[in-house]
């Protein structure tokens, strides 16, 4: 798939919903309509673009989905490090609209395919066990220490700078990778700041960037280099079983 019509597809896809979110976020009916129409179109779109890959898309974008919805459920509702504003279905089972789980999955569809456009995904290299290891022992000591310490006005961002520092050292992303760091330093952040400041769509303690805290700055570039690295290998397993789909149907 050209790289500029999957960019445009899902930029356009990331952009309406963001605009909708800062004009009606807590217009419940409506964001829990908008999204998934939003959704079946880029899904549409992509369908008719590269129709041998549908599977294959089907099932990376709902791994997106499935990644980004857990990780924001687990962040607010089990450890309560932020808190969202708006209305929700079911507040005793989630106080996220359901529509913001769901719009995860774009968002992190978007950051991959922004990374294959880029050609923006680490240098090259190939699957290596250390590496993944690596990657997601950040993760899980980044998100262990932002449970504990989201309140601490250096111990919430400390861990973060620290795993970024480790991950540019020790990973050495390639020169085409800091497109990606810029962006994300600059377009994640200002995103939230638009959400938060519009739309009063979550809430974060020390939101001292605009609403955002400075861990949430740190985590959207240390998030997008993990993301996009993890991305390459779950999209690499889902057109395995895409083309096994394929082949039975």
């Amino acid at each position: 798939m050209p790289r500029r019509s999957a960019l445009s597809i899902d930029a356009a896809a990331v952009l309406i919903v963001s605009v909708a979110i800062c004009c009606c976020a807590s217009q419940l009916h409506f964001m829990t309509a908008l999204v998934p129409l939003i959704i079946a179109l880029r899904l549409l779109a992509w369908r008719r673009i590269v129709p041998g890959d549908w599977p294959a898309e089907l099932l990376f974008f709902a791994c997106c989905t499935a990644i980004g919805a857990f990780n924001d459920w687990s962040t607010v509702d089990r450890h309560g490090v932020y808190r969202y504003l708006v209305p929700t279905y079911w507040p005793a089972l989630t106080t996220i609209p359901l529509w913001m789980l769901l719009f995860w999955g774009q968002i992190l569809r978007f950051v991959a395919t922004l990374a294959e456009a880029l050609r923006a995904l680490p240098g090259g290299v190939r699957f290596s066990a250390p590496r993944l290891a690596l990657q997601l022992a950040i993760v899980a000591l980044t998100r262990w220490q932002i449970h504990l310490h989201f309140a601490d006005p250096l111990r919430s961002w400390l861990p973060f700078a620290l795993a970024l520092a480790l991950y540019l050292v020790v990973l050495a992303p390639g020169a085409r990778t800091w497109t990606l760091i810029v962006l994300a330093a600059i377009v994640g952040p200002a995103v939230e700041i638009a959400y938060i400041r519009l739309a009063h769509l979550h809430h974060y303690q020390l939101g001292v960037i605009g609403g955002v805290p400075i861990w949430i700055a740190l985590w959207w570039v240390l998030g997008t280099l993990i993301w996009c690295d993890l991305a390459r290998w779950i999209q690499a397993g889902a057109r395995r079983c895409g083309r096994v789909i394929g082949g039975a149907v």
